[in-house]
């Protein structure tokens, strides 16, 4: 009975850290789509595309932008494409349809999303060689305490 026991345990462990990698990757590929899908709708924008015949009907960049939002679009991209630098942020942000001119100081307001993305936990830095920052995102809290359990486990596994 004791062995049944192990074997389930075991199985379900198993399973659940297959889950994790599964939920991560699904999570870092959604990210994808999304700055993928929001370049090809300003593609098709800029070639009229949008509202021709046979032409499946999506959103232009702009109700894109206002529905995902500034903060929202830099946690998208740092999922999709995690480390990078606050430059490499910003042209992200440009490529996804922001017009930097509306900003007093596009730059600022990037690395202003960026500190308080730093605070809530939900981004990490690193240096590179040169001592330039890079910003990389950070799993969810219940993520990361799956990610625990994880390593908590193999560890019991080993001994």
């Amino acid at each position: 009975m004791v062995d049944e026991y192990k074997d389930a345990i075991a199985k379900a462990e198993n399973e659940l850290e297959q889950l994790i990698a599964l939920h991560g990757q699904t999570e870092k590929r959604i990210a994808n789509l999304r700055l993928t899908l929001n370049g090809l709708r300003q593609l098709a924008a800029a070639n009229d595309l949008l509202e021709g015949p046979g032409i499946l009907e999506i959103s232009s960049p702009a109700t894109v932008m206002r529905e995902l939002g500034f903060t929202d679009s830099i946690r998208q991209i740092l999922k999709a494409k995690s480390p990078l630098y606050s430059s490499q942020i910003k042209a992200e942000l440009v490529n996804l349809g922001f017009d930097p001119l509306r900003y007093d100081n596009f730059m600022a307001a990037v690395n202003i999303v960026l500190k308080r993305l730093i605070t809530n936990g939900e981004v990490d830095t690193t240096k590179d060689r040169d001592g330039n920052t890079r910003f990389a995102y950070v799993p969810t809290e219940q993520q990361r305490f799956e990610r625990v359990a994880q390593a908590v486990a193999k560890k019991k596994k080993k001994s």
